[in-house]
């Protein structure tokens, strides 16, 4: 079964299932997900339950949906050393970049053999359980076009959200976002004459 939603509720079908279930966790770069989740709550026109108290604490929605990755990442990890024999973790880079080794690797974990017929059969079934993503029913292929959409968040939010990120980036194998210098309005005036200082500045005001 899978439904993204379900991440929020651990530690309930934790206790359902325990050791009589296989976890296989997707984790993704958290600016992707923000990016995605914007985009999903965008064409569903509202913002599902699980998400309320994050849009109410955060009001940027960007802000918002990474304070829920961080929360939702370190329930998996958790959940994770909890189960070391029935859960296991993958990178969503991994599977949409060498989708044949990384499902390997996963089907072997479920007790299952892989074969290239799979990622065919994969995208043409009508049966589609769980409360997935719209866009994910209407690919023809495994793509990476989804991959770094990140890059377009504006940088003073990048920069805004990096120590927060940095620590979980660093676990899941993910590189740490580069912190710059946070411009202070007593520099900005002192260097006034510098246009990369006051562009910074802009940006981190704005």
């Amino acid at each position: 079964e899978k439904t993204a939603f379900d991440a929020f509720h651990i530690e309930n079908i934790e206790q359902l299932v325990g050791d009589h279930a296989l976890f296989v966790g997707i984790i993704r770069h958290p600016l992707d997900v923000a990016m995605s989740c914007i985009k999903f709550c965008d064409s569903m026109g509202f913002y599902p339950k699980d998400m309320h108290k994050y849009i109410v604490k955060y009001p940027h929605p960007i802000e918002a949906f990474v304070h829920s990755w961080l929360d939702v990442s370190k329930d998996l990890i958790s959940l994770s050393e909890r189960h070391k024999e029935n859960c296991k973790i993958y990178r969503y880079e991994d599977l949409v970049s060498n989708p044949e080794s990384t499902l390997s690797e996963l089907l072997n974990f479920v007790g299952e053999s892989f074969e290239e017929q799979m990622l065919e059969r994969g995208f043409s079934s009508e049966q589609n359980v769980g409360f997935g993503d719209h866009k994910s029913y209407q690919a023809k292929q495994v793509h990476n076009d989804s991959v770094g959409k990140w890059n377009s968040i504006p940088e003073y939010q990048i920069q805004k959200l990096a120590p927060l990120l940095n620590p979980m980036l660093d676990h899941f194998g993910y590189p740490v976002i580069e912190q710059k210098e946070t411009v202070s309005i007593a520099k900005a005036k002192l260097h006034s004459g510098d246009s990369k200082i006051r562009k910074n500045f802009l940006l981190m005001v704005n």
